[in-house]
């Protein structure tokens, strides 16, 4: 069971540097399943877009890292693995719903490697284990929402970008389909690509704290620098985290240009 903390955590990995939350959720009994939550959900988005409606989830690694635990000793792998055995239902219970496309959003995995490399890769596929083939898996790993303020003070909140050749290297070995990263904002070495053999990559080209709109001439020029790691199918252009940033204006803007250059880059195929 999980409740709201009442009280103020003195630390957290998650996001360095930044004001913590006043509350955050703590694990008062063991975990499990009872029933769905995000069912409704997922119908309600496919019964309003003309494509697939891709369901994004927690994954493991970062839901034990914003929490408090009381239940599972302080053991972190003990409680990513009984939220990983949990959420596989749901997942099920999408896939029964016919979604299609499931992301596990885990950007722990790039803070804490040690962790990845242990046990937060294995608790991952724990969420949807033996359900292979079923829908597409992916996991976004980003370094961090933006946050210009924090820059302005010399924060350094964003996750270490070196970190990605291990990660990706982990995860080129898993039953995933696809890894989701941030490329735009840091302008992420695209020579690290290389790690992930034949894995889908879904590249993020669009810097999702800034209001300027990418032109398309430097997003195609970004597609094909990527391109001399990765074959066209595996490559996937996109925003590099969610876009609740941007004004609405910003974000259509910066998508449309996104569709432009995809387009422009299948034509040279």
């Amino acid at each position: 069971m999980i409740r709201e903390c009442e009280e103020r955590p003195t630390s957290t990995t998650l996001s360095p540097g930044r004001p913590l939350p006043t509350a955050l959720a703590v694990v008062e009994d063991s975990l499990h399943y009872r029933g769905p939550i995000l069912v409704d959900d997922y119908l309600f988005a496919s019964e309003h877009t003309r494509g697939i409606a891709k369901f994004n989830l927690p994954g493991p690694s970062t839901v034990v890292d914003c929490v408090v635990d009381r239940t599972y000793g302080g053991n972190l792998e003990r409680l990513a693995m009984a939220y990983a055995e949990a959420i596989r239902d749901e997942v099920a219970a999408l896939i029964d719903a016919g979604c299609q496309v499931i992301q596990f959003d885990d950007p722990v995995l790039l803070r804490h490697p040690d962790h990845a490399k242990r046990w937060g890769l294995n608790a991952l596929q724990t969420c949807f284990r033996g359900l292979e083939g079923a829908a597409r898996f992916g996991v976004h790993i980003c370094r961090g929402y933006p946050d210009r303020s924090l820059e302005a003070q010399g924060v350094d909140y964003k996750a270490n970008a070196n970190y990605y050749a291990d990660v990706l290297r982990w995860l080129s070995e898993s039953t995933l389909d696809i890894i989701s990263i941030e490329g735009a904002q840091s302008g992420l070495d695209l020579s690290v690509l290389s790690a992930a053999k034949d894995k889908t990559i879904m590249l993020g080209v669009l810097d999702v704290g800034s209001e300027q709109v990418e032109d398309v001439t430097s997003l195609v020029s970004r597609g094909r620098e990527a391109l001399k790691r990765l074959t066209a199918r595996q490559l996937i252009l996109a925003p590099d985290c969610g876009m609740v940033q941007l004004s609405r204006e910003a974000a259509r803007a910066k998508l449309a240009n996104l569709a432009k250059a995809t387009a422009i880059l299948n034509s040279e195929e």
